[in-house]
């Protein structure tokens, strides 16, 4: 009895079940019936233009949930009508050249009927204009290039859409030339045209010709010269086409010559020409056929001697040269013409008390205009000191760049040569009881070399910004 009671149980289940499924389907069934008695909504052309002359682009507002557009479009002369269907709210349609084309576009929906179609737009498509177009190698190697283009003006943008040919079409040659462009004129002084350009309508007018010569322009090489120094690695010449400008780009540091430094380039090897930097810009309309060659241009470095009592005492304070701001027999370094800095200062505390003129740099720093220092009035012995090479003068330190303390003397001052320029060493103003000065020497044992007291030296060191050591030499009394 359980059994039966059961199964009856399941048997109620499944016929429940049955039941359920069926009504859902006859409701769907139903809302499918409903919707496919309705149409899709309708969609609106907002708008529409000419597209390469001889087609229209055309596009209408987007429908929701929409699964595609159906355009048609009726040709003006054949009077036949074509369609399209695609998926986004916009298309291109082929309609040719001086023709009209009407287009209207319906909206596809899934479960719903077509919609209506949309008010048709008229599209008039641009004015068809046939030519011929041959192209020459003016002075170059290849054959005469003859093509039947056509050109066209579109009616709605007025844009031009017709292209000339690239030469790698025409291959066209010429030996130490690179081609440029097209030019109405063999001299290139007519309508200048690029390759792949669009060419304007005003040079081909129907059934014309219209003839375009290939525009040459020479490669310049442009070759570095040590002269007079040396190359650390063999340098490639630079080489210039098409463009007016070359901006220049050397490396200085792969040129040595001992005891000087490149500051620039010159056209000529005596420095007479044309003077270029590095980054400097090569006006190539001017170089004719020729190469163009650059020299490098030589400056001696600097070094300074520095002076060390070597167990003897003082502090020289003559340290004074006869040459001023307006007549200097001191050479200027690196090129620059500016006057040297004239300096007055207390050799008791070595306080500045006034400054004019302008300085001189090394090329890894940058030039001042004039630095102004407020004159200070006071008593005591002053001398004149140039050639400073750091811009660190305060009142607060010296003339060399060290802060001073209370009661603290001036340092003996360096002195500062030129590579190929000759002075005098300074006047030995140290002095050692007991002992009578002997000279200089690079080393303090006096080892080294030696030199006389104010001797004429030049060429003490080749590095640039050097400092040379010469130790105060002592006899016994």
């Amino acid at each position: 009895m359980r059994i039966i009671t059961k199964r009856i149980k399941q048997c109620a289940v499944i016929i429940m079940s049955i039941a359920i499924v069926i009504a859902m389907s006859f409701t769907m069934t139903q809302s499918n019936i409903y919707a496919a008695s309705r149409k899709a909504p309708a969609t609106k052309i907002t708008s529409t233009k000419v597209y390469n002359g001889y087609q229209a682009k055309v596009t209408w507002k987007k429908v929701k949930k929409a699964s595609s557009y159906t355009v048609a479009y009726t040709d003006g002369r054949t009077k036949k009508t074509k369609t399209k269907k695609v998926k986004s709210n916009k298309c291109i349609v082929t309609c040719g050249f001086n023709n009209t084309c009407k287009i209207k576009v319906k909206v596809n929906k899934k479960g719903y009927r077509s919609s209506s179609y949309s008010k048709a737009k008229t599209v008039k498509t641009g004015e068809d204009k046939s030519f011929d177009v041959i192209y020459k190698a003016n002075g170059g190697v290849g054959e005469s290039h003859l093509t039947s283009a056509s050109i066209y003006r579109d009616s709605a943008d007025k844009k031009i859409a017709s292209y000339t040919l690239s030469n790698r079409t025409c291959k066209f040659t010429k030996e130490g030339y690179e081609f440029i462009c097209w030019n109405t004129k063999a001299d290139g002084s007519g309508k200048r045209l690029d390759e792949d350009s669009k060419i304007s309508n005003t040079l081909a007018p129907a059934g014309g010709t219209v003839i375009l010569y290939a525009q040459w322009a020479k490669w310049h090489v442009i070759k570095y010269h040590a002269n007079g120094g040396k190359e650390l690695h063999p340098a490639n010449d630079e080489e210039n086409s098409g463009s007016r400008s070359l901006e220049l780009c050397i490396d200085n540091s792969n040129y040595t010559k001992e005891g000087y430094v490149v500051y620039a380039w010159n056209t000529k090897a005596d420095g007479t020409g044309v003077q270029y930097n590095n980054m400097d810009l090569v006006d190539t309309t001017k170089l004719n056929d020729t190469d163009f060659d650059l020299y490098a241009m030589w400056t001696p470095k600097n070094y300074r001697i520095k002076y060390n009592a070597n167990g003897g005492k003082g502090v020289k304070t003559n340290h004074s040269y006869t040459c001023s701001l307006t007549s200097s027999t001191y050479k200027p370094a690196y090129g620059i013409t500016y006057p040297h800095i004239s300096l007055k200062y207390k050799t008791e505390t070595g306080k500045v008390m006034g400054m004019s003129g302008k300085y001189w740099v090394t090329p890894s720093l940058y030039f001042d205009s004039k630095w102004n220092y407020e004159n200070i009035t006071t008593s005591g012995k002053v001398t004149e000191i140039h050639n400073i090479k750091t811009k660190n003068l305060l009142y607060s330190k010296d003339v060399f760049g060290n802060k001073l303390k209370n009661k603290q003397t001036l340092k003996t001052p360096d002195q500062y040569f030129l590579y190929d320029e000759a002075q005098n060493l300074d006047k030995n103003e140290f002095s050692k009881s007991g002992s009578t000065f002997a000279g200089w020497n690079t080393k303090a044992d006096g080892s080294g070399t030696s030199y006389k007291d104010c001797e004429s030296v030049s060429k003490l060191s080749s590095k640039d910004g050097g400092t040379v050591r010469l130790y105060a030499q002592w006899k016994a009394n």
